[in-house]
């Protein structure tokens, strides 16, 4: 997928991410940090589960567990910048598929993935709705019919703040 700037109001908050050499990287792309570097969202693959729907179970796990934000840059295969992630972002993302209800503020959202019949691999800018293994909330209602949502996006790196004592 090209690179997209999704941002529709601000990065509240963000960071700069080393980058591996192999790794390619849109604008826009969720991105997990894997040893201290931004890699996207698909690297966290699963062939584990017995079907489909656990599959996408764990890799959604995988990602929510590692979930950096969104990538403000591009990032070549060839290249290792370091690269500005969105750690508390708001943006648009496209579902996995068009709402069948209308949403609330808050709703929980996912990655979503798509299965091989082997591997389920998530997918780097589309979402979906769900609980289990949240990403983000849903930032403004959306519409039955909707097909994109607007999410407040929030990274480990500032989902728990240090407090000095």
């Amino acid at each position: 997928m090209a690179s997209r700037n999704l941002i529709r109001f601000e990065a509240l908050r963000e960071r700069e991410y080393r980058t591996t050499g192999t790794d390619v990287i849109e604008q826009g792309d969720h991105v997990v940090i894997v040893s201290g570097k931004a890699r996207p969202a698909s690297t966290q693959t699963d062939a584990t589960g017995a079907n489909a729907a656990a599959r996408l179970v764990v890799a959604q796990d995988k990602v929510a567990d590692i979930y950096g934000g969104i990538a403000l840059q591009a990032k070549e295969s060839t290249k290792t910048p370091n690269i500005r992630v969105g750690v508390d972002v708001v943006a648009e993302y496209e579902l996995n598929t068009a709402l069948t209800a209308d949403k609330d503020v808050g709703e929980k959202v996912e990655i979503h993935g798509t299965d091989d019949g082997t591997t389920t691999t998530p997918k780097n800018q589309v979402i979906s709705l769900g609980t289990v293994n949240p990403i983000g909330l849903l930032a403004k209602p959306a519409t039955n019919g909707d097909t994109t949502v607007t999410v407040h996006f929030v990274g480990v790196a500032v989902r728990a703040i240090p407090v000095a004592d």
